[in-house]
């Protein structure tokens, strides 16, 4: 890196200067501390995520404006996950001395294109040295009191739903990391997201439409937000980590088992001749793969109905019904098509002995 960390904050600054800060930002970027006013009758929600080298990107393929793209859409839905929306957001980066001051710019202007889109300001950060470089991210929310949807509230009986498609993130992982798609698609990508090419045909449009589900997941603001008004969720999470994990975890927090039928799981379908797989290996990506960053979430059989109306009438994303909640007895349960349970869908784990590409 040919500046110094002064110079670099400088650089920093100078960038977010341009930016809008969100409502109830009194100081910004550059001080010892952001300050943000409360909202009065909202609770404040908080949640941190990080991008790392060699584990959820290589230097060698990514590009500063998709990690920053990334960076901020994996931090900030979390945020709608839970039903709110976004403020503020905090940057911490670790640098490597290869890293150029332009791929810096880059990483700011991607987070700050997806931060406006999203209604959210980056308010200030810190910077250190570090031998891979990583990107981690706070961001702040607002809800109101009682309307925040936790992973705690799934009963018995409940339907288990996914928005959008599944497994496209980790099939781009996979070639990403497998070689099987290389610097010359992800660029296409990035021109493509800063709305710098004419639509894409053919094979091109299908790589751009598996390559931007890992670079820039359709994090689901307006299903989110609709779904914390109307009260109708019992529970929700966005898939980081797969179905497999997420599942598991509102089970866990909510005291509860679940049947998912595996054949009824919406797998991601624009795929490339260069990532060719078989549907019995998209199905195992959308379960165990995640990055997906889709909402599951669990309605009483009661409000289905109304589920599908508020989703019709507000032209939101497409849902699928996946499941059901069940007794804790009897655990998380995947059936295949003949009502068969089948075994070894776990989701990702950041500790076990694959570690690459998440």
């Amino acid at each position: 890196m040919r500046l110094s960390e002064k110079e670099l904050i400088s650089l920093i600054k100078r960038r977010l200067a341009k930016s809008t800060p969100s409502e109830g930002t009194i100081v910004g970027p550059g001080d010892d501390a952001a300050i943000i006013a409360p909202t009065p009758g909202e609770a404040l929600v908080i949640s941190t995520d990080a991008v790392v080298e060699d584990v959820h990107f290589r230097l060698e393929w990514a590009t500063g404006f998709l990690l920053g793209s990334k960076s901020l859409l994996s931090s900030i839905s979390d945020i709608f996950a839970m039903g709110a929306r976004p403020q503020a957001c905090l940057v911490s980066l670790g640098l490597s001395s290869r890293i150029d001051p332009l791929f810096v710019e880059d990483l700011f202007e991607g987070m700050l294109k997806e931060a406006g889109r999203l209604g959210a300001s980056i308010v200030g950060g810190n910077i250190t040295r570090s031998d891979k470089v990583f990107i981690d991210m706070t961001v702040t929310g607002l809800v109101a009191p009682g309307a925040a949807i936790t992973r705690a509230g799934a009963g018995v009986g409940d339907a288990i739903y996914v928005t959008g498609c599944l497994g496209g993130a980790a099939l781009a992982a996979e070639c990403l990391f497998g070689g099987r798609m290389d610097k010359g698609a992800v660029v296409k990508t990035e021109s493509f997201l800063r709305d710098d090419m004419a639509e894409p045909q053919g094979d091109d449009a299908a790589q751009i439409a598996l390559l931007s589900r890992f670079f820039a997941p359709p994090i689901r603001a307006q299903e989110s937000l609709t779904l914390a008004a109307a009260r109708i969720c019992t529970s929700m999470i966005d898939i980081s980590d797969g179905i497999g994990s997420d599942l598991r975890e509102v089970c866990r927090e909510s005291g509860v088992g679940a049947v998912i039928e595996i054949d009824s799981i919406p797998v991601f379908d624009r795929v490339p001749g260069s990532a060719a797989t078989k549907k019995s290996d998209m199905l195992e990506l959308a379960i165990s793969g995640g990055e997906d960053y889709e909402l599951l979430f669990t309605v009483r059989q009661a409000d289905e109905l109304r589920l599908h109306r508020l989703f019709r009438t507000n032209d939101l994303c497409k849902i699928t019904k996946i499941g059901r909640i069940t007794p804790s007895s009897e655990g998380l349960v995947f059936l295949d098509k003949n009502g068969r349970a089948s075994g070894g869908f776990t989701g990702f784990d950041h500790f076990s002995k694959k570690e690459e590409g998440h």
